[in-house]
């Protein structure tokens, strides 16, 4: 099985990466208020591009938490309400594709469309993201369809996810990654996110990024026209105070299966981070994949998991690892113990060659695959210039995981997992010496 996956890897990078590095070269400008444009031109009948605004969980704190997921939603909402004559949604007529969200450390509003359509799709998302409260009749029914549409995450993985989060980073805003309040999508007023866009939407925090053919000076035009208005004001932040802590806790979560969950979390390193493609090879030889010694050991030899994986986000500030363990409740502290014991051996012992080559074959093909398409390299582009202080950090990722050594893995481990989170969740019941009653 390891060495199917392991062709097949190979295999799409072979596939992806010649028209990958064949791409016109990036080309940079700015906005007369310092908004930055990254531009990469690509023949072809569709554009893509991503206007990402760095508003993100931090910004929140003055605020009711949840309002930039609404914030995301409301664009959206606004930008599908430019009609036709017949009364249909311009952007459906033509066949463009918007995506608005919300992550921790941004909002993120890509589109794909016809290259002709280009100039007028960019036009009616522009207007949508700075205007997007301004009309009282699509913000009431936003609110409705948003508290409509946003039930109660029922996925365990989501809950098992949520609850981490909340115990890993405690005060920390990260904790609300998942998280979003309907309580706060409702009592908020059109002049209170009103306030909130003319407060937060600054020059300083938004990168736009593209890629396609379009005439340069009339791409500038439409942005200039919308955006080169905002200020360019940049606030102090203050660095809050965080650290991991060792902590074991068991919770309870009820699921129709009975099944309970292992869940170990550790530090990560922050996106821009020289550490962080050493500590992506870590959590693929850890725990993510068939390949990996927990899957192997667990799953494969034991056959005490039902399944498993690692969760990590790229993130600006302190980033977590998350590796979950799918079990039967009565073998949580023997699956416990066999997994610390392969953290542990890790850490110091460190990983072989083999398997630093397959893990890195893996993220190659993972960053390959996700910037195949024009929305996902220009959202990539754009959130590394937010998160990782340009996007040339992006640009030579591949490169930094070509030249990963074994040591810099075992270094990276023996920084990284220490102080670990361990939250054994399972069904309501008595447990006494992992019997379950």
């Amino acid at each position: 099985m390891t060495k199917n996956l392991l062709a097949f890897i190979l295999m799409t990078i072979a596939f992806v990466l010649p028209s990958f590095c064949a791409a016109s070269p990036i080309k940079e400008s700015r906005l007369s208020n310092g908004i930055k444009i990254i531009e990469r031109e690509k023949k072809g009948e569709v554009t893509a591009f991503t206007i990402l605004i760095k508003l993100g969980l931090f910004d929140e704190k003055s605020h009711a938490p949840g309002i930039r997921d609404f914030f995301a939603y409301l664009i959206e909402k606004s930008a599908y309400e430019n009609k036709t004559l017949g009364g249909v949604s311009i952007l459906e007529a033509k066949g463009a594709k918007l995506s608005c969200r919300a992550k921790a450390d941004y909002i993120a509003v890509s589109c794909v469309c016809r290259q002709n359509d280009f100039p007028s799709i960019l036009d009616i998302i522009s207007n949508s993201i700075v205007n997007a409260s301004q009309n009282d009749k699509i913000y009431k029914n936003a609110q409705k369809k948003y508290i409509d549409e946003h039930k109660p995450i029922n996925g365990i993985i989501d809950n098992v996810y949520s609850l981490f989060l909340k115990e890993f980073y405690k005060y920390h805003p990260y904790k609300q990654i998942k998280q979003y309040s309907l309580l706060t999508v409702e009592r908020t007023s059109r002049e209170e996110m009103s306030h909130f866009i003319k407060e937060t939407l600054t020059a300083n925090r938004i990168v736009f990024a593209f890629s396609g053919e379009t005439d340069e000076n009339k791409l500038h035009e439409i942005l200039e026209k919308h955006f080169g208005n905002l200020r360019n004001e940049i606030k102090k932040t203050t660095e809050l105070q965080w650290e991991a802590k060792a902590e074991e806790k068991q919770l309870f979560l009820s699921s129709l299966s009975g099944t309970g969950w292992l869940v170990i979390g550790f530090r990560f390193p922050s996106y821009s981070s020289p550490d962080y493609p050493a500590m992506l090879a870590a959590k693929n030889i850890i725990g993510n994949g068939f390949a990996s010694r927990l899957w192997e050991e667990l799953r494969e030899k034991r056959g005490l998991a039902y399944d498993l994986g690692a969760v990590s986000e790229p993130l600006e500030g302190p980033a977590h690892v998350m590796f979950y363990i799918v079990i039967q409740p009565k073998n949580s502290m023997q699956v416990r113990k066999i997994s610390m014991e392969i953290i542990e051996q890790v850490k110091k012992q460190g990983v072989s060659q083999q398997e630093l080559d397959t893990a890195c074959e893996k993220i190659k093909g993972e960053y390959l695959l996700m910037r195949e398409t024009g929305a996902g390299f220009t959202e990539s582009m754009a959130a590394a210039e937010a998160i990782g202080s340009s996007y040339r950090v992006d640009e030579g990722f591949l490169k930094k995981v070509d030249e990963l050594t074994v040591e810099q893995v075992r270094k990276a481990c023996e920084d990284y997992l220490n102080d670990p989170m361990i939250i054994i969740v399972r069904p309501p019941g008595l447990y006494l010496n992992d019997t379950y009653y």
